[in-house]
């Protein structure tokens, strides 16, 4: 979501005080009619807990915008099956639009779209910026407001922590270090898991396509599998640090695509390459010279070779040549 459509969304938020738990966000003003697909998750009498929160993008690391459960700070994960959402936004491509939401005119016309957010995903930035190991909260609060870092401590088990970092106990302290081999591990699990899904699905990145939409497609063969693959390491890679790409691509043992291969193969223009070039392209003349007089008569030396420009060359006399109005005007 981009910083005006954030801007958009949260101009019309409440403006309740935030109380201690949550986490300094705005509930959603209740009076606002806006157009969302939301998960079955979030049931009708959730949305009274629901609030915005900003958060650094585990990709870009810029603010976005995500729904959060409100409750998640005072109940544990058992309670809870999701206490964070990713908000998208789908604008409309002129950008002028509206909604008929029953006898009322909704002037937002965007479309919001709430999907459930694993919060590892969030939690990985904060533990790849420390190489010692520290309590899960020491890692959050260098990352998030300290109120977040607590909920995300009461949400996010040992158990899930420990798909991206290794465990160390010291008496009744628990610290984690960031671990790069599980967490290639885990995302790799994560990747074959939309792999699968797409390729039951049978949907496929439209090659057609500048941007990584994607359509229907039946696709056959080995090579499906293998693009099925590509489709769901891109985009999970929309939530990982740029660092982590090539690594999980390799974990995946995904070749390199063929098209960048190719560019890759294409060997650099030497110096002596230039110069021969150059040389060529300034013996490099015309055939015949169109910026003069002569061209136009040898042109017309031709009779006409049809009834149709027999007719076209009736109808232009009287007229003059288009080369009188290139000659220079008698001083």
């Amino acid at each position: 979501m981009s910083s005006e459509d954030e801007a958009d969304l949260n101009s019309d938020v409440g403006e309740d005080e935030a109380n201690e738990h949550d986490f300094e966000t705005k509930h959603l003003d209740k009076n606002v009619r806006k157009v969302f697909i939301a998960h079955n998750s979030i049931g009708k009498d959730d949305w009274n807990f629901i609030s915005t929160i900003s958060l650094p993008h585990p990709k870009t690391k810029v603010k976005a915008l995500f729904l959060i459960d409100s409750r998640a700070a005072e109940t544990n994960a058992e309670t809870r099956n999701q206490f964070i959402f990713e908000t998208l936004t789908m604008t409309h491509e002129e950008g002028i639009s509206s909604w008929f939401v029953g006898n009322f005119v909704s002037s937002d016309g965007n479309l919001y779209i709430f999907t459930p957010f694993d919060p590892i995903f969030l939690i990985l930035p904060a533990l790849m910026q420390s190489n010692q190991a520290k309590p899960f909260l020491d890692h959050l609060i260098e990352y998030f407001p300290l109120k977040f870092a607590k909920t995300v401590t009461r949400q996010v088990s040992s158990k899930q922590l420990q798909n991206i970092a290794v465990q160390k106990v010291s008496g009744d302290i628990e610290a984690y270090l960031y671990d790069e081999e599980r967490t290639l591990s885990w995302l790799s699990k994560k990747v074959q898991i939309v792999a699968k899904h797409f390729e039951e699905k049978k949907l496929t990145r439209s090659e057609a396509s500048v941007s990584s939409n994607f359509t229907k497609s039946i696709v056959t063969g080995e090579k499906s599998t293998e693009e099925y693959l590509r489709y769901a390491c891109d985009l999970v890679c929309e939530y990982l640090d740029d660092s982590l790409k090539g690594k999980l691509q390799a974990n995946l043992k995904l070749p390199v695509e063929p098209d960048r291969q190719k560019r890759k193969n294409i060997p650099c223009e030497t110096e002596e390459d230039s110069k021969r070039l150059k040389l060529d392209m300034d013996n490099i003349k015309p055939l015949e010279d169109y910026g003069t007089a002569s061209s136009g008569a040898k042109s017309n030396t031709k009779g006409p070779s049809s009834t149709k420009q027999k007719q076209l060359q009736q109808a232009a006399k009287g007229t003059h040549s288009l080369l009188k109005f290139f000659t220079a005007k008698p001083k």
